[in-house]
């Protein structure tokens, strides 16, 4: 596993292409009024974030060099979920829980995790990592945190670092 050295274009792509599924959507933008973003590092949002609001940051890269020039990036993101405290706490984890359900059917797409960009050129081939975490409480207001992470393999040309068509 390494860290590819070039620039995070790829990335920043499939970024915007989740943002764009989760924030395209009627439930997903209902929910979330403050909005779905695109944030460079999800940690140093959540103090900022007037909830309820969605965040989609870069989590990892990891590039797997296979034969003839072409391997395959693995783009982790990390998916924050960043809402106000409920005073009925079962009925907020059932909510969070059907609200992340939501967001890995919206991850998953109709093409099983292809993400593609605005012309509709592919960005990605698959899913291969979904994890959900606990929410937590933090800050003054004990505002709540939930996590998730997303990972997408693409194969790529090592030497121009693009999505393999």
């Amino acid at each position: 596993m390494s860290t590819p050295d070039f620039s995070d274009r790829l990335a920043a792509d499939q970024g915007d292409a989740l943002v764009r599924a989760y924030a395209g959507d009627p439930d997903v933008a209902a929910y979330y009024t403050e909005g779905v973003r695109d944030a460079e590092e999800s940690d140093g949002w959540i103090g900022t974030v007037t909830p309820p609001a969605l965040l989609v940051a870069l989590d990892a890269l990891e590039l797997s060099p296979e034969t003839a020039g072409f391997g395959t990036l693995t783009t982790i993101f990390r998916v924050t979920s960043v809402t106000a405290k409920r005073n009925a706490p079962g009925t907020a984890r059932w909510q969070r829980a059907r609200i992340f359900l939501r967001l890995a059917r919206l991850s998953w797409g109709e093409e099983f995790g292809v993400l593609r960009d605005t012309e509709g050129n592919r960005l990605t081939e698959a899913i291969v990592r979904f994890q959900r975490f606990g929410a937590v409480r933090f800050g003054p207001d004990e505002t709540i945190r939930a996590d998730m992470l997303i990972g997408f393999d693409a194969t790529v040309q090592i030497a121009t670092m693009e999505f393999f068509q």
